[in-house]
């Protein structure tokens, strides 16, 4: 796509030299002015010099940089209105701030790498309802604008599990191993709420060799914050510092994806291959926040612990060891050792079978988790899985002292297997629910396709907490109403 733009272009090099890897070093924003190495540069006073009131500013406060501006008027990245605060680009590194700032509105912070003005990568964290992930390059070529947007792994960005208004703060980071042709730059962005837990965003090459495709040899890095279009809302960004460091100074990552699967006095834990890595130190804690006491080595990407007492709640972490090098801690698992599982007496014996235990969700979940994967308990391993922000929450001892899942009406919602494509060839159905609160007109619990046919829709019966189940035909048309 091209967005015509008027401002001057300014001649940059698209290959050269690949610069020295960046230096050992932090720089805190916390001195009484910001150093002369750093320029500030505002797209919307650039664009309308004489509107005062509505320019950026940029100041030193209390340990931060704050980059604000206020509502009503455009400073969006897309039209070079966003402000940005940047200083010379060192080469391969890792590239860190930290933002102290709430998102309230519709609005966008990131570390950008800009080779002239309108020739720019950035990398954002932004709110638009969502706090979602992006990477997103412009270059100018002849007062041209070429954009395009990287959205990580979905096609319509990475979606960081928050809602706005989200109070942060937020750590950024970047990492850039640099190449004279820019198609064989390498791009990986993460961010974090802790410093500590990273996400990846992006993760590989983000250019080619086309000119209208790379940003060429980038001459500048800093920090930028902007609005969206759709609400022009005001800002105050509050960085906390900005670092630079060698990518070898990069803390290993602890091995992602880790997973605890309950079984008779066992646990059986599975996790990521780490690159490089020659074994994995698994580690294991009694109590939450407990301390993590070793238990074991695995040169592969699992590990059972035996010998456990069913019913009892056990916490779990692994790391890597890389060229002796040890990682940090991956994510913390929860399981809860129990004896295998009786189905019901009613479940059928032919077909395709799903159980769905809200209290084997609680074996390896604590009360108030999102479940994203509500895992078979038939022993099928034909799992419900949903999207970071729309699963149910489990709630333990709701329900005659059982769990549940509770479902907030709205947005949450779990994907059946493949296998499970509709209703039309007939289904027996057991559901044990009942709803946190009634209101009229809502539903309870909808089955169906998502495309509004062959559905079953379980409801109120009347002005009561009761059930009764519609049916829709394959049109969507309702063709017979129950009561339970």
């Amino acid at each position: 796509m091209q967005w015509s733009f008027s401002r001057p272009h300014l001649p940059f090099f698209w290959s050269g030299e690949a610069r020295a890897e960046a230096s050992t070093f932090s720089e805190e924003f916390s001195g009484p002015s910001i150093s002369p190495t750093w320029s500030f540069w505002d797209g919307y006073a650039d664009a309308n010099p004489a509107d005062l009131g509505n320019h950026a500013t940029i100041s030193p406060i209390g340990g931060h940089v704050s980059l604000s501006f206020p509502g009503g008027v455009e400073h969006n990245q897309w039209w070079l209105r966003h402000a940005q605060l940047t200083r010379p680009y060192e080469g391969s590194g890792v590239y860190e701030t930290k933002v102290d700032s709430s998102f309230d509105g519709n609005q966008q912070v990131g570390i950008v790498f800009e080779t002239a003005p309108g020739t720019f990568l950035m990398f954002m964290l932004y709110s638009h309802g969502r706090i979602w992930g992006y990477v997103e390059r412009f270059t100018n070529i002849g007062g041209v604008q070429y954009k395009t947007t990287f959205p990580g792994p979905s096609t319509s960005g990475h979606d960081t599990g928050l809602v706005s208004p989200a109070p942060g703060p937020y750590w950024l980071r970047v990492m850039v191993t640099d190449d004279p042709s820019p198609q064989y730059r390498a791009w990986k962005f993460q961010w974090s709420l802790d410093g500590i837990t990273w996400t990846t965003v992006v993760d590989g090459s983000l250019e080619s060799n086309d000119p209208s495709d790379n940003i060429g040899a980038i001459q500048k890095v800093g920090v930028f914050a902007g609005n969206q279009p759709e609400a022009l809302s005001a800002f105050n960004a509050r960085f906390d510092h900005f670092r630079t460091y060698p990518v070898w100074a990069l803390p290993i990552e602890g091995p992602a994806n880790l997973q605890a699967m309950s079984g008779h006095h066992q646990v059986t834990l599975t996790w990521n291959e780490v690159d490089g890595a020659d074994q994995y130190s698994v580690y294991r804690a009694e109590t939450i926040g407990g301390q993590f006491s070793p238990i074991g080595n695995s040169t592969g990407v699992g590990y059972i612990d035996p010998g456990l007492v069913n019913g009892v709640p056990y916490y779990y972490v692994v790391t890597a060891q890389v060229n002796g090098v040890e990682s940090l801690y991956s994510a913390t698992v929860k399981a809860t050792p129990e004896a295998p599982l009786n189905p019901p007496a009613q479940l059928p014996t032919a077909g395709l079978a799903l159980l769905l235990d809200a209290g084997n969700a609680a074996l390896t979940m604590s009360n108030g988790s999102e479940v994203t994967e509500w895992r078979d308990a038939s022993g099928s391993n034909r799992n419900a899985v949903t999207l970071p922000g729309r699963g149910p929450v489990l709630v333990t001892g709701a329900l005659g002292g059982d769990a549940v899942l509770r479902f907030d009406g709205q947005n949450d919602y779990l994907d059946l297997p493949a296998a499970f494509a509709d209703f039309t060839s007939g289904m027996t159905l057991l559901v044990v629910a009942r709803p946190a609160s009634v209101q009229a007109g809502s539903k309870l619990l909808l089955l169906g396709n998502g495309a509004g046919q062959a559905n079953v829709s379980l409801g109120r019966n009347g002005g009561g907490a009761g059930l009764q189940y519609f049916t829709t035909n394959s049109g969507g048309q309702l063709w017979l109403v129950r009561d339970g």
